[in-house]
């Protein structure tokens, strides 16, 4: 893969070939957006190109050779000046030796010191810089943004830095200021829909996904993989038609719902913090419930949106006919707090429990 052929991002990479034109390529970048739809990809070529030997440019775009030296060796992964910080690195840190294994849920100060800032006050081993990207940095606490900030304010020559994040509101004002922002969009519905036919998945499946996803193209072939659709379906349906004395049983099965979707997510992604995964199959099945009663209140206000689960439409407007947008918005908050609740590491038991009779009530 090459700079150009990152999906739907003419914007942010655009922005990119600016600066490399100019001759103004930044030593701190901030690609913005939401999972899925191509930050990292696109830091990958963007470093694979700060790295390589010969760059060419073929109509104005710059792009890297993929034949060099630097080139052979970035494409197998083994380019001793790119490098990749996550938080999940945290279990092979000094500070971590000793300690029980923990799961690692923020982006920890060890983690920052011992693979950014000591490792990028030593040259290159290769090229004439050093790439460094950090993912997940809308984890990050404050001790980490502190040290962060340290290496931000002046970077060696050869140091070149992109954080990936989501939430630019979760970074200090002053990391925020030292860095080029470059946002990234969601990618249109079309190409998501074709990119996920293309991997085998029918067209109310693919339809589906790139809208509940908001045009996250790697968020969705990363659900339509684990084969989910199905339970969706069964879920939405049930959550229509909703009552009190449905709740116990209900949440039982949202709970073995949720076990089975972390055994997928953790066979797929094996070396993901089980921990974070389950997390992300809770707030999964939450914003399941969130698109049932979204959908219902735009139905209840503008017709002519499109809504998220369209195979279910009779069941969404019988329910937007019985609750009316207030009560739909109220629901949509519960389903925000029970997001909250999540993170916040709170039983899931009590969380689904609580939510699903406050949808009852």
């Amino acid at each position: 893969m090459v700079l150009r052929d990152i999906h739907s991002q003419d914007d942010a990479i655009g922005k990119l070939q600016r600066a490399w034109s100019a001759g103004r390529v930044g030593q701190s970048y901030i690609f913005a957006g939401s999972d899925g739809v191509g930050r990292f990809k696109a830091a990958s070529e963007w470093a694979k190109l700060l790295l390589c030997e010969n760059p060419v440019d073929g109509n104005g775009f710059a792009d890297s050779c993929g034949v060099c030296k630097s080139c052979l060796l970035f494409d197998a992964g083994n380019h001793p000046d790119f490098h990749h910080i996550c938080k999940e690195l945290y279990e092979f840190t000094d500070d971590a030796k000793g300690k029980t294994k923990t799961a690692s849920v923020y982006l920890r100060k060890a983690v920052i010191d011992e693979f950014l800032i000591a490792k990028a006050s030593g040259r290159p081993g290769h090229s004439e810089r050093s790439i460094y990207v950090i993912s997940e940095t809308e984890k990050v606490n404050a001790a980490s943004q502190n040290a962060m900030l340290k290496i931000l304010e002046e970077p060696p020559s050869h140091c070149y830095i992109i954080l990936l994040c989501t939430r630019l509101e979760n970074l200090l004002p002053t990391i925020r200021s030292r860095c080029q922002v470059v946002r990234f969009a969601a990618v249109e519905k079309d190409i998501i829909v074709s990119f996920l036919a293309d991997s085998g998945i029918g067209s109310d499946e693919a339809d589906y996904w790139a809208r509940f996803t908001d045009g996250s193209i790697g968020q969705s072939l990363f659900w339509s993989k684990l084969n989910v659709f199905s339970m969706r379906s069964e879920l939405v349906s049930a959550l229509c038609k909703i009552k009190l004395v449905d709740v116990g049983k209900l949440s039982t099965k949202i709970l073995d719902t949720t076990a089975a979707i972390t055994k997928k997510m953790v066979d797929a992604e094996k070396d993901a913090s089980t921990a974070d995964l389950k997390r992300r199959a809770q707030k999964f099945m939450v914003d399941i419930s969130i698109s049932v009663f979204s959908d219902a209140m735009k139905i209840g206000t503008v017709c002519d949106w499109q809504i998220v689960n369209s195979d279910k439409a009779g069941d969404i407007e019988a329910l937007a006919n019985r609750l009316g947008v207030e009560k739909c918005a109220e629901k949509i908050e519960f389903g925000y707090r029970a997001i909250r609740q999540i993170d916040s590491s709170v039983n899931d038991k009590l969380v689904y429990e609580q939510l699903l009779i406050d949808y009852a009530s």
